[in-house]
């Protein structure tokens, strides 16, 4: 083909293209999945195309035709029956649900593409199909990863020799992996695609039926409440909610008082007793915690030196570097638990749809980047007075001007427990934060954890409607997702506290993000394939602050600014301590 050349519009092709038409209409017209015929994506629009629909809507006059090249390119045809695109945002999407100048079905031919650790927004795109009757919904791209297997290892493009042109890892782009186990982007797929939601309204549940036209006729509902980790009540409701309608059902008793939250689970099950899926509501409660009472450590514990500060108590010492601006090591009962200094750090293992700002926070362009994938921690001043520790600090990427500047108290107490307190200042021009919070890598022989958040799956602010509020056991290894070119992984939001081996405890009063991985940012971050990974020599813990979401730009939109850390002033507070009192 010549340069600017389509088979499209090229007349040679036309017999080639009402061919295919004919073959897919014979093959495919008694399959009720089949919702529409369509004449190609990314092939252009032109005479040959046109052909094609005309001959689909001559030989059955019951489907829609489509063409996204059609609409793409702003082309009108008596033939064509939706507006079909790829890879709207949100924003653009409800714009074209509000104008009437689209005036026909809006369909989504691709979109939420689930690269790697990915995609975000499903819950949302959903929720706008069911909003506006114009859009009649989409097609995720897509099912599966198309990675091959070779002696234990996933491979994509590039792998092979004799590849004279690949697209690398772009073949892994499924809500499940190539063996079919799922990825968190699967049961994110399943809470959104459940044909009901729910609120709540002062005491009551409201269901609604999101169905067009089908009854939820001999369906029930089954929910539980719980009050923390506990299930206080149980129960199953017996609904028939016609299409697009909405039944309400009171709780027996719904507590007002709890430790960490009151949540309620509602699935839906069919006729047949099979459970479709479920659906989680946060409820109004009191939250009160009972502190450990806590008495301050004397001036006593506390011995200063020119490299260092130590705080020793009843069955730990820690010592803090003047160096680092941090702790090096924390003993408990003569266990080390550290194996390295922790750090404050704003950057994670870039996940594939992070890398169309790889120009922006890494070393991949010498001009552009903050760098923060090499990060500097410059200690400015630290001092002590009475019990506390603080450090004033900026963080740098590797030649650049400081992105972030801090202040870090740690408030220790008899018992143990170092209360952590950090305000931090972003610089204007920087760049909105992939996360923000501690890293603490504890030694190697640490490996299982409990946490009161949310799981048990993986979850990011854009993927989150899979999960639950509850108290769960886990340990690194499990933790860890195989996603074919490795990535940032198990993060855990709204963690109110998480328990390490039994020994090492952390909690707050708000809520933390929650990160624990048998591989380091900078093993995953090097790795293109899992056996690139290396031999884990630690437990690496993130307490952060907040992370950011994941989106979909390795082929559609950028996270949205709501699932951004944009914000410039950041306080973040929580503690660390003995899981059991040293007293």
């Amino acid at each position: 083909m010549e340069e600017n050349e389509w088979p499209a519009t090229n007349p040679t092709w036309l017999k080639e293209h009402l061919n295919r038409a004919e073959r897919t209409y014979t093959r495919d017209k008694n399959h009720a999945s089949v919702i529409m015929w369509s004449v190609g994506n990314e092939c252009g629009y032109g005479a040959n195309i046109e052909a094609m629909a005309e001959y689909f809507k001559t030989a059955d006059g019951t489907r829609l035709v489509h063409s996204e090249s059609a609409s793409l390119l702003g082309k009108k045809s008596d033939n064509i029956s939706v507006y079909s695109r790829m890879y709207p945002s949100l924003d653009e999407l409800e714009k074209w649900a509000t104008d009437d100048s689209y005036d026909q079905p809006i369909f989504l031919c691709e979109y939420c593409l689930s690269q790697g650790n990915g995609a975000g927004d499903i819950w949302e795109y959903v929720d706008l199909f069911l909003k506006y009757p114009k859009l009649v919904g989409g097609c995720i791209w897509q099912w599966a990863d198309h990675g091959l297997n070779r002696d234990g290892e996933v491979t994509y493009g590039g792998d092979y020799k004799g590849e004279l042109v690949n697209s690398g890892a772009f073949c892994c782009n499924g809500v499940v992996f190539n063996d079919r186990s799922y990825k968190a982007a699967a049961h994110e797929l399943k809470a959104a695609y459940l044909p009901i939601r729910i609120k709540r309204d002062n005491g009551d549940i409201i269901v609604t039926n999101c169905y067009d036209f089908t009854s939820l006729k001999n369906h029930t509902i089954r929910y539980a409440i719980r009050v923390d980790e506990l299930t206080v009540e149980e129960d199953t409701v017996n609904i028939s909610i016609p299409p697009k309608e909405s039944r309400r059902f009171t709780p027996k008793r719904i507590p007002d008082i709890c430790s960490y939250g009151v949540n309620i689970d509602v699935t839906l099950i069919s006729p047949e007793g099979r459970e479709l899926g479920t659906l989680t509501e946060k409820l109004d409660a009191r939250v009160f915690q009972k502190e450990r009472a806590s008495e301050p450590l004397s001036e006593a514990d506390i011995t200063d030196s020119p490299n260092y500060i130590t705080v020793q108590g009843k069955g730990f010492v820690y010592r803090f570097s003047k160096t680092f601006g941090n702790f090096d090591s924390l003993k408990l009962k003569g266990k080390e638990l550290l194996y390295g200094p922790v750090k404050i750090g704003a950057y994670r293992p870039l996940m594939e749809n992070d890398l169309v700002m790889a120009d922006v926070y890494t070393t991949k362009t010498e001009a552009r980047g903050f760098n923060i994938n090499h990060t500097f921690n410059n200690v400015r001043k630290v001092s002590l007075k009475d019990n506390v520790i603080t450090t004033e600090g900026v963080l740098a990427g590797v030649s650049r001007k400081p992105f972030l500047r801090y202040v870090l108290k740690y408030t220790f107490f008899k018992d143990g427990k170092i209360k952590t307190d950090i305000r931090a200042t972003v610089e204007e021009k920087a760049p909105w934060l992939l996360r923000f919070g501690f890293e603490i890598p504890l030694i190697k022989d640490i490996k299982s954890f409990e946490y009161y958040g949310l799981g048990p799956y993986e979850n990011l602010p854009d993927i989150c409607h899979h999960v639950r509020e509850d108290k769960f056991r886990s340990n690194v290894k499990n933790e860890y997702v195989n996603y074919v070119v490795p990535q940032d992984h198990g993060n855990h939001m709204g963690v109110k506290y998480a328990v390490f081996n039994k020994l090492l405890r952390f909690e707050t009063e708000s809520t933390f993000v929650l990160n624990a991985s048998q591989y380091s940012i900078e093993q995953i971050d090097k790795a293109k394939h899992q056996n690139d990974l290396g031999s884990p020599y630690a437990t690496h813990v993130r307490i952060d602050y907040k992370v950011s979401g994941t989106g979909s730009s390795s082929c559609g939109p950028w996270v949205r600014e709501c699932f951004r850390i944009t914000e410039k002033d950041i306080k973040f507070s929580f503690n660390i301590l003995p899981a059991k009192p040293v007293n």
